[in-house]
C-alpha cells in the first residue's frame, strides 16, 4: 500500500509504501503520522485534510478515550495511532482532521493520491521506498509485540487471538465423523471428484465453477448460527429452533439410529415412520420416497421466504415460476453429499453453486443476508413439515408399544439375550417385535 501527502504552504511532499496487513485505513494513518513528523514544532495548529473517515474516527476515538490496554488490543493499527497522539503531545501541537470527498476533483487530495501511487510503484523496484515500522524503535506503553513467522501482528490482537484459540475446535469439528463427509482427506473444502464425474451437462458445470472451487460456503452457515445465537435471548421458541439447527448440521437429532446409540435394546432397527420400510436416519429422512411431495412443499416455502426477503431488501429479481427450476440439483446422484440444494439447506449446508442460481435470478447484492435467510427458512420448513410430524408419530408408536419414560431411562428395558440373534436390515429389533405381540 502507498501513502502520500503534500504541504502546499511549506512546499514539501512525501510518499512511501508499507507492507503487511494492507488496508486503506493503514495507508492513510501512515500518511498522517509521517506528515506530523515533518511539520516543524513552531507550527502549533495542524489541519490535515484526508478522504478516510475511518482514519479520522480511529484517531478521534483514541483522543477521547482513556486508551487502556484493552482498547489498544481491540483497535486495528493501534501502534500507528498511538504514535500520532504521542507526537502531537510531545510537540504540543493541536491536530484537526478534516474530511474531504475522495475522487471529487480536489486538487491537493488528487496530488496526494498520485504521490501514494508513485511510491507504491517505486517500492516494487526499490525497497528503500518501503517504510519499515519496527516496534523496537518506537515508544509504546505496550511492552510486547506479537509475531507470526517473523512478521509483526498489527491487526486486532484480541479478536485474532480469540480466532486462533477457536481454530482447534474448528479443526476438531471438521474432522468429526458426522462432518468429515463434507471435506476431502486433507480436510479441504474442495469439490469432490465424484460430483464432477456425475455432472453430464455444461450448465451444471458452470454452476459448480461459478465463484470458486470451494464445495460449501461455511461462512454463510456460521453467519446463520451467529444470528440465531443473538436471537436466542428472546425466548424458548428461539432457543428451541437454535438447538434444532445445531442438531441438524451435526446429525444428532434423535432419529432411530441415534436413539439406538443410547438404548439399543428398544430402538434396534427403528423403522422410518413415513415409509416403514427402512431404518430411520437423518439421511433417510432427506431421501425417503414417501416424503417427495413434502419436499416439494418445503421448496415452495423456501421460495416464498426468498421472495419475502427480496421484497424487504427492495431487490429486483427473476425468480422462476416453475418450482422445478428453483434451485435444481446439479446431479442425479443420490449420495447424501450430492442431494438437491433445498435438502442440503434444510440441514444447514449452503452449497457454493447456489450463488450461481441467485446470480441467474438477478440477485447480485446482500448475498450473505439472503443466504442466511434461505438456510433459516429451509431449516424451519424441514422442522415444520417433517420433523414435528415425525415426533408426533414417534410418540404415538412408543405409546402403542408401551414404551415408557422409565424404560428409556433404564439401562436395559427387558431381559433378552441378544448376543445370539443379529437384527437384519429393515427388520425391527426383538424388543419391538415382542411389544407388537
Amino acid at each position: 500500500m502507498g501513502s502520500g501527502w503534500i504541504i502546499p504552504q511549506l512546499d514539501i511532499k512525501y510518499g512511501c509504501a508499507s507492507t503487511h496487513w494492507p488496508s486503506s485505513t493503514k495507508a492513510e494513518l501512515i500518511a498522517i503520522w509521517t506528515a506530523i513528523l515533518a511539520i516543524p514544532i513552531w507550527i502549533t495548529t495542524i489541519n490535515i485534510f484526508t478522504d478516510s473517515q475511518a482514519a479520522i474516527d480511529s484517531i478521534n476515538k483514541a483522543k477521547t478515550s482513556l486508551w487502556n490496554v484493552r482498547q489498544y488490543t481491540k483497535t486495528p493499527n493501534s501502534m500507528i495511532i498511538e504514535q500520532i497522539l504521542r507526537l502531537t503531545r510531545t510537540k504540543t501541537q493541536s491536530l484537526n482532521l478534516i474530511k474531504v470527498k475522495g475522487h471529487s476533483g480536489d486538487l491537493f487530495n488528487d496530488l496526494a493520491d498520485d504521490i501514494a501511487k508513485q511510491a507504491a510503484s517505486a517500492a516494487q523496484q526499490d525497497p528503500s521506498h518501503i517504510l519499515n515500522i519496527r516496534h523496537t524503535t518506537m515508544h509504546s506503553r505496550i511492552r510486547f509485540k506479537l509475531f507470526w513467522r517473523n512478521s509483526s501482528w498489527d491487526g486486532q490482537v484480541r479478536r485474532n487471538i480469540a480466532t486462533l484459540a477457536a481454530l482447534p475446535y474448528c479443526a476438531d469439528w471438521a474432522t468429526s465423523r458426522t462432518t468429515s463427509i463434507w471435506f476431502n482427506n486433507n480436510c479441504d473444502n474442495s469439490l469432490p471428484l465424484d460430483l464432477l464425474r456425475s455432472i453430464n451437462n455444461t450448465y451444471n458445470l458452470d454452476r459448480i465453477y461459478f465463484s470458486s472451487c470451494n464445495y460449501n460456503r461455511w461462512d454463510i452457515t456460521w453467519n446463520l448460527f451467529k444470528t440465531l445465537r443473538h436471537l436466542n435471548r428472546y425466548g424458548p421458541s428461539f432457543s428451541s429452533f437454535y438447538s434444532f439447527a445445531i442438531k441438524c448440521i451435526n446429525n444428532i437429532l434423535p432419529t432411530g439410529d441415534n436413539l439406538a446409540k443410547r438404548h439399543a435394546t428398544i430402538y434396534d432397527n427403528w423403522l422410518c415412520l413415513f415409509c416403514n420400510n427402512a431404518p430411520e436416519t437423518l439421511r433417510h429422512l432427506l431421501t425417503c420416497p414417501a416424503l417427495n411431495q413434502t419436499w416439494i412443499n418445503i421448496a415452495l416455502s423456501v421460495r416464498n421466504g426468498l421472495l419475502q426477503i427480496l421484497t424487504q431488501l427492495r431487490i429486483q429479481h427473476k425468480l422462476p415460476q416453475n418450482l422445478d427450476q428453483f434451485l435444481p440439483p446439479v446431479t442425479n446422484n443420490t449420495n447424501l453429499t450430492f442431494l438437491p440444494p433445498i435438502r442440503l439447506l434444510a440441514i444447514g449446508i449452503f452449497s457454493t453453486y447456489i450463488l450461481a442460481d441467485l446470480h441467474n435470478m438477478g440477485i447480485r447484492t446482500n448475498i450473505k443476508t439472503i443466504g442466511v435467510s434461505l438456510l433459516k427458512h429451509a431449516i424451519s420448513a424441514f422442522r415444520e413439515h417433517i420433523w414435528i410430524p415425525r415426533c408426533n408419530s414417534n410418540a404415538d408408536k412408543e405409546k402403542r408399544l408401551g414404551i415408557t419414560a422409565y424404560d428409556k431411562r433404564s439401562p436395559i428395558a427387558i431381559n433378552i439375550n441378544t448376543s445370539s440373534i443379529r437384527s437384519t436390515i429393515n427388520v425391527p429389533g426383538q424388543y419391538q417385535l415382542l411389544l407388537e405381540r
